[in-house]
C-alpha cells in the first residue's frame, strides 16, 4: 500500500491516551499530498465529540485555505454499488 494522495486535515488531541503525538505528527510522512495537522490543547481522542465547534472550524479553515473538496459529492454523483 503505498501513501494516501487525497489532501489530508489531521485534527488531533494533544490529550489523546490512544494515539501519542509522535505518531500522530508521524502521520505526514504516509501523506503524498497536501497536508495539514492541527493540535487542540486538552482534548482526547474524540475531539469531533468533546469539541465539535473547534473540529468544525478546522475544516472550515482548511476549506478556506482550499485545502480538500468544497463539499462532499451529491448522492446522485456517487457510484452505486447496488444495481437492479
Amino acid at each position: 500500500v503505498g501513501p494516501t494522495k487525497v489532501p489530508t486535515l489531521f485534527i488531533w488531541g494533544d490529550a489523546d491516551d490512544t494515539v501519542g503525538r509522535a505518531a500522530a505528527e508521524g502521520t505526514r510522512e504516509f501523506i503524498a499530498a497536501d497536508y495539514q495537522f492541527v493540535p487542540l490543547p486538552g482534548v482526547g481522542h474524540y475531539a469531533a465529540d468533546q469539541v465539535p465547534e473547534q473540529v468544525q472550524q478546522s475544516i472550515n479553515r482548511a476549506r478556506a485555505q482550499g485545502r480538500g473538496p468544497a463539499r462532499a459529492p451529491s448522492r446522485a454523483a456517487r457510484p452505486s454499488a447496488a444495481h437492479s
